[in-house]
């Protein structure tokens, strides 16, 4: 069996899911202020409302976001994570993180991507969009993902 290339593809901030997840925050502030509970119950909610907001805006703003993935052969993922910039480093190289398995249980879909994959022996997801992506990219990703789940099935 002969190796295959390395296949690369680029990775942006998906604006939809962005959009997605601060319309799902305000959903969630209208619950709970229309609520019939006490206040305090409802100040405790708030306040982890806002602190998954916060989470979430502190995690897209902090600048480690994935910007390319390299899918090989074999099974492994490369992540490209983008440079850190801010805390002061000033270093422009990126980071790669290359001990990532894929799990067999990902999910592909037509406009979305759950990529789940082993690390250290911790399951992780990645959430890719179709907006996320170019359109021969997201194509490519899913047959990729598609071939490697029947060719690698889940161990027992």
């Amino acid at each position: 069996m002969t190796p295959v290339a390395k296949l690369s593809i680029h990775v942006r901030p998906s604006y939809f899911l962005k959009r997605l997840v601060w319309l799902a925050h305000l959903v969630a502030v209208c619950i709970v202020l229309s609520s019939n509970t006490s206040s305090v119950v409802q100040g405790a909610l708030l306040l982890l409302i806002g602190i998954s907001w916060m989470k979430h805006a502190g995690m897209a703003s902090a600048g480690k976001s994935t910007t390319a993935l390299i899918l090989h052969s074999d099974n492994r993922i490369e992540k490209v994570l983008s440079p850190l910039l801010g805390d002061g480093v000033g270093d422009t190289a990126s980071i790669v993180t290359n001990d990532m398995v894929l799990h067999p249980h990902t999910t592909v879909l037509p406009f979305l991507v759950i990529l789940l994959y082993r690390q250290k022996n911790r399951l992780k997801s990645l959430v890719l969009l179709k907006d996320s992506l170019e359109a021969e990219d997201f194509r490519q990703l899913c047959l990729w993902l598609r071939w490697h789940i029947k060719k690698f099935p889940p161990k027992q």
